[in-house]
């Protein structure tokens, strides 16, 4: 190790990297290219140890990998594995994304930004890889789960308001606006998983009332109308994930 760095790092990885950030050469003409900005690395497990020593910083602790940050919503080249370096970035979790049929996403989670706009806890990715200015509806809390239709999108989480209005755990919006439609089943408890089938909404979660009725932690909705299914043999316990596939709906979640 070089001289002058003052801590050590014991049972540990330790890894070294430049401070210096390398110019590009000038471009054609007397005109200098734009420098490329600095980002900060980041690692996959926890750093305990850190010491300088000229122009080189050493890390030390429980991480495996240090590279750029791509947010918490990343596309990868399916042939290399590469992250998009063109990705919008999101500064929290992303917990759903549906597709937007038009080669851009919907995206639900936990965050406050995305791609550098303010976005609380729902975005759009457009397909040109930037933040529909538009779509702009903020969640009073996370967004759990997406399921998109050409007429609407459906969201379901942990809010209790969507802009200025209320709507408990799940919602509509539409998708040619983003704006919230007037369908309201207020659910009493989080929205957990979303699909959809043969012009049915299935729903999955924490609650046991919705749409005005008991329906214990599963309920279906028609698409069209919004009237909500007949109930579903009860469960005794949240659904966590739903799979439609024909007249079969497949469920998991902690019930016995």
């Amino acid at each position: 190790m070089r001289a002058g760095v003052r801590q050590l790092v014991v049972g540990g990885v330790l890894l070294a990297f430049g401070l210096g950030v390398s110019r590009p050469s000038l471009a054609q003409g007397n005109e200098a290219a734009t420098p490329a900005p600095l980002l900060a690395w980041v690692t996959n497990g926890p750093v305990y140890a850190l010491a300088r020593s000229g122009n080189t910083v050493y890390l030390g602790g429980e991480f495996s990998y240090l590279g750029p940050p791509t947010g918490s919503f990343a596309a990868l080249d399916r042939g290399t594995g590469t992250p998009d370096p063109d990705w919008p970035a999101f500064d929290g979790p992303v917990f759903a994304f549906a597709p937007d049929g038009n080669g851009g996403w919907y995206v639900g989670g936990s965050f406050t930004q995305a791609g550098g706009l303010a976005r609380r806890n729902l975005a759009r990715v457009r397909a040109d890889k930037t933040i529909d200015p538009i779509w702009e509806l903020a969640a009073n809390d996370t967004v759990l789960a997406l399921v998109a239709t050409e007429r609407a999108i459906y969201v379901g989480g942990n809010f209790t308001r969507l802009g200025s209005q209320a709507r408990r755990h799940l919602a509509a919006l539409d998708t040619a606006s983003g704006t919230l439609m007037d369908w309201n089943p207020e659910a009493d408890a989080s929205v957990l998983a979303l699909a959809f089938s043969d012009g049915q909404i299935f729903v999955g979660g924490r609650f046991t009332r919705v749409g005005g009725q008991p329906r214990h932690y599963l309920a279906s909705f028609d698409a069209a109308s919004g009237q909500l299914g007949p109930p579903f043999p009860e469960l005794d316990a949240p659904v966590l994930a739903l799979l439609p596939q024909g007249n079969t709906l497949y469920l998991g979640g902690g019930f016995t």
